[in-house]
């Protein structure tokens, strides 16, 4: 702090202090306090330079942060008044912890089971055939390769443009504000809350399937998890088609595809690519059934195994 510590929260605390004066630099500075409520004061700052009075007429006192008498904490802490970057919490930051709360709090209370409807909640499209027909497929892919967060209800809150009471609220009283958004939200979102519900049972069933069912998925799914968490440029895939084999070296980042489409021959090098021609014909497409076994240099990272029956 560029202010002494102790000095600047006896300032902070003291109801009957509203300004306080302090040097930085050749700067002269006057750090003013304005309540808002009992519980929260805002803080302004005055700055005159090469040692003039900060009071000049026309100039504008900058926002210099709040605080919150209940948590005896300083947010937004300006420049002037510290010296390192971590002294400082900022509003933005308290605010996002509290909408990743709220958004915790809200699906423990909805727990995957439907919610009650009242007048408060707010209508919604019938959008169950799209889902079906469309976002399923997709949504079960992603949740079957390993996004199996998807299979409970799942809150999206971010607190937008709050006013400043609502700050403060949050600022001082956070798991009561925590509790009050996640009611207020379910209250007015049941009916939405309760058509993702179906949609989940749709998703549990669709995953279950696959995962049932013996095929490509699995493949896929088993090379990607091989080359997860692994920090490579390139891999080496022995493929093979019918009683053809051989070697090729792809991007491998490109076994990370969670869709129906073949591994591109434009993420393997030039030698790969022709001898994908000369061996198997043009337009050859490389599909995770036709992986054997992938290498980094000398370590075996996947095997097909013989369980993982083609499509």
């Amino acid at each position: 702090m560029i202010i002494e510590e102790k000095k600047l929260y006896d300032f902070l605390d003291d109801a009957n202090q509203h300004e306080l004066h302090f040097s930085r630099g050749r700067q002269n500075c006057l750090l003013i306090k304005s309540a808002f409520d009992v519980e929260t004061d805002f803080l302004y700052l005055l700055e005159g330079y090469y040692e003039n009075d900060p009071h000049k007429a026309g100039d504008s006192a900058a926002y210099a942060g709040v605080y919150s008498h209940v948590r005896r904490e300083y947010f937004d802490i300006p420049y002037a008044l510290r010296d390192r970057a971590d002294e400082n919490k900022s509003i933005e930051e308290v605010l996002t912890e509290f909408s990743r709360a709220v958004s915790a709090r809200i699906a423990a209370m909805v727990h995957d089971a439907p919610v009650p409807v009242t007048e408060e909640a707010e209508e919604i499209r019938d959008e169950r055939e799209y889902y079906q027909k469309y976002a399923l497929p997709r949504e079960a892919r992603e949740c079957f390769f390993g996004d199996a967060k998807r299979l409970h209800y799942q809150a999206n809150y971010y607190v937008s443009d709050p006013s400043t009471a609502e700050i403060a609220a949050i600022l001082n009283h956070f798991e009561d504000a925590v509790n009050a958004s996640a009611k207020d939200f379910i209250r007015k979102k049941a009916r939405a809350i309760n058509e993702r519900l179906w949609e989940t049972g749709l998703l549990r069933e669709e995953v279950a399937r696959m995962e049932a069912t013996p095929g490509e998925y699995h493949a896929r799914r088993a090379i990607m998890r091989s080359i997860a968490g692994q920090n490579m440029k390139t891999v080496n895939l022995e493929i093979q088609k019918g009683d053809e084999s051989t070697i090729i070296k792809i991007e491998a980042s490109a076994l990370r595809c969670m869709d129906d489409s073949y591994y591109s021959p434009w993420r393997m090098d030039a030698p790969s690519r022709y001898k994908l021609v000369e061996r198997f014909g043009r337009n050859t497409e490389v599909y995770p059934d036709d992986v054997v076994k992938i290498t980094y240099g000398r370590k075996v990272l996947y095997e097909r195994k013989a369980e993982v029956s083609k499509s």
